[in-house]
């Protein structure tokens, strides 16, 4: 979960762009290895906004539109 303390704010629920951030931030050579990351760094990343979302009392509509806003916005932004 070290990759998760690291970049938290740039994970998202997204698989696609967890999978990016596996690639660019690690040196794991098995793609099969990567995409287990990602797709178990989206998952968290989901079950911490509804967490977070029950806890504060937020709609979970509001928190799903929110992480769809964000991964949009992430995708859009050009990478250096």
């Amino acid at each position: 979960m070290d990759i998760y303390r690291t970049y938290k704010e740039e994970l998202t629920d997204n698989f696609e762009a967890n999978k990016e951030k596996v690639n660019e931030y690690t040196d794991i050579e098995s793609k099969p290895i990567r995409n287990k990351i990602a797709g178990y760094l989206a998952k968290y990343v989901k079950r911490i906004h509804k967490k977070e979302a029950k806890d504060t009392g937020i709609s979970q509509e509001i928190v799903r539109e929110a992480a769809q806003q964000e991964t949009t916005n992430n995708q859009s932004v050009p990478n250096n």
